[in-house]
């Protein structure tokens, strides 16, 4: 074989390690919440949108871009500050339904226009 060949083989072997690490990773942190669908690819649902999850690869899905997935990479820690980002995206969409205070309006002020 050429120097090529041998070439692209150890990259195999080495890209083979890193997806086994990135998914001996995921598999200790034993994170709560998630659909194991096979051993490469896990689901689970963040304000009613799928997020799909191929943890070896270091990729996931999220939304849609018409009829495609939106495609995101990353390491573990980056997926899990995406998910908390959204979980805060859904705590501020909740309106606002507090009580406002009463504005201040003083009997000498010109400013209101029905006296």
């Amino acid at each position: 074989m050429g120097d090529m060949g041998e070439l692209f083989n150890d990259l195999k072997v080495h890209r083979k390690g890193q997806r086994e690490a990135k998914l001996a990773l995921a598999k200790a942190a034993q994170l709560p919440g998630w659909t194991m669908h096979t051993e490469y690819h896990w689901s689970r649902v963040i304000n009613g949108i799928k997020l799909d999850w191929w943890p070896s690869r270091g990729k996931w899905a999220y939304g849609k871009n018409g009829n495609k997935p939106i495609i995101h990479n990353g390491n573990q820690e980056m997926l899990l500050n995406f998910i908390k980002n959204r979980m805060v995206d859904e705590v501020k969409s909740e309106p606002d339904v507090s009580p406002k205070p009463a504005p201040d309006i003083d009997s000498n002020d010109e400013s209101v226009p029905w006296d």
